[in-house]
């Protein structure tokens, strides 16, 4: 009876450390759900709730069973074995809901897909990198082509914005039945291309393989269309009068594409 009567403190102090922790936990969701703040990263970077949250669900790793215990005697339901992978997917849950209201906050679409890229482009390396695609998996086995995906979409997202540029050297030399036409369609191309890079000059890509892609993929979009079109130009009949309205060589233009996302550039 005494040994008992002594294990009655011990109880209530090992209830109270898991209360504080189970609150501890619950400050977290709540903070993550019913975030409020609608700071955003001028340039897009990646958000500081984003690398917390990593951070925060790295530490866990090692603490599994523990984890999983204080889950199991605060009242999670159903078989202990889920308890950790499914705190893992809700975290997750919880904060690409959170990026996207953050998203918003930018009033330029452009801009707003490349904070989306850059943070699930994150997430996904995060997850990759530490092992816990593995955690996470478990609960939910497409995870890891969520993200991909979601890293697709935004990337497509933003090559949109070339969309305009594009259209005006995707055309037809023998279209331009005058030298007005064709210097009109000049004008254009380098007023729009100039508007975007002045647009875009702050982005930020937090990734260098992600951002040398991206300009792998611009380059395909506009710099191989831009020298056929400045190739078949330069043969042109029509051309000669309207040299100096052809601003860029296709050298330059490569050169330009190369210095976006440096912020340093």
């Amino acid at each position: 009876m005494q040994n008992a009567a002594e294990d009655v403190p011990y109880e209530s102090f090992v209830k109270k450390v898991n209360d504080k922790a189970k609150d501890a936990l619950d400050d977290f969701f709540d903070h993550l759900t019913n975030d409020s703040n609608k700071f955003v990263p001028a340039d897009g970077n990646v958000h500081q709730v984003t690398s917390n949250t990593l951070n925060f669900l790295n530490s866990l790793m090692d603490y599994r069973q523990t984890v999983t215990h204080l889950l199991a005697s605060t009242g999670a339901k159903g078989n202990q074995s889920t308890h950790f992978p499914r705190l893992f997917a809700r975290a997750l849950s919880a904060l690409g809901l959170n990026l996207k209201n953050k998203a918003e906050t930018y009033g330029d679409e452009t801009l707003a897909a490349v904070f989306l890229l850059n943070n699930n482009n994150y997430i996904h390396n995060a997850l990759q990198n530490n092992g816990m695609f593995a955690v996470v998996g478990e609960h939910n086995s497409q995870v890891r082509s969520f993200y991909r995906s979601e890293i697709s979409v935004y990337c497509k997202k933003y090559l949109q914005s070339w969309n305009r540029v594009v259209s005006i050297i995707a055309v037809d030399l023998s279209t331009f039945d005058d030298k007005t036409t064709l210097k009109n369609a000049l004008v254009a191309f380098n007023a729009e291309l100039e508007r975007l890079i002045t647009a875009q000059q702050e982005y930020c890509l937090a990734d260098t393989k992600l951002a040398h892609d991206i300009k792998s993929e611009i380059k395909s979009l506009i710099c191989e269309p831009y020298a056929e079109f400045h190739a078949k130009l330069m043969r042109s009949t029509i051309s000669k009068g309207v040299g100096k309205h052809t601003k860029y060589s296709p050298e330059s233009l490569e050169m330009l594409v190369d210095r976006l996302f440096d912020v340093v550039a």
